[in-house]
């Protein structure tokens, strides 16, 4: 098989498990998972991009010394923020109040955001909501890189 061949298995297989996962998100509500931190890492959504990007990674196992090239990492970096962007979108289609529209829904469900202090007491966060949301997306799209890597790198260290 050509290596262009496998760089295109390796994408498809990428993508199939983003999907897998975008269904699987909205099967079970997993918003609270998106939305779980640990100590401001955004452990959530780095898990869910670590779910989606795993075929990537998995493919790449498969076919062995396939090398990721930058364009491919790009691409799989990309694939993450659409991932991201329909995972915004299936909350808006779950939890949304009928008659508001998508991102006046986004920024209401961002400013009202409640970060839970140690009383058990939780506040809306109000426009810094939108750095927990851009950690967010930062965590999905390295938890996909990262979830390409993993297999290969495990792979190469057990030689």
């Amino acid at each position: 098989m050509s290596i262009e061949a496998r760089r295109a298995w390796v994408m498809v297989a990428g993508v199939t498990t983003t999907a897998l996962t975008l269904v699987l998100f909205w099967a079970i509500d997993a918003l609270d998972v998106m939305r779980s931190y640990t100590l401001f890492v955004p452990t959530g959504a780095l898990g869910l991009g670590l779910l989606a990007g795993s075929g990537y990674g998995v493919a790449g196992w498969a076919l062995t010394d396939l090398k990721f090239t930058l364009s491919m990492l790009v691409a799989i970096a990309v694939s993450m923020v659409v991932c991201y962007v329909l995972l915004e979108v299936i909350e808006y289609a779950k939890w949304a109040p009928s008659g508001i529209g998508f991102f006046e829904y986004y920024d209401m469900a961002t400013r009202e955001a409640a970060w839970e202090s140690s009383f058990g007491e939780s506040e809306g966060v109000g426009p810094s909501g939108y750095g927990f949301r851009l950690a967010e997306l930062l965590g999905l799209t390295f938890g996909g890189l990262l979830g390409c890597a993993v297999i290969p790198l495990l792979r190469r260290s057990a030689e």
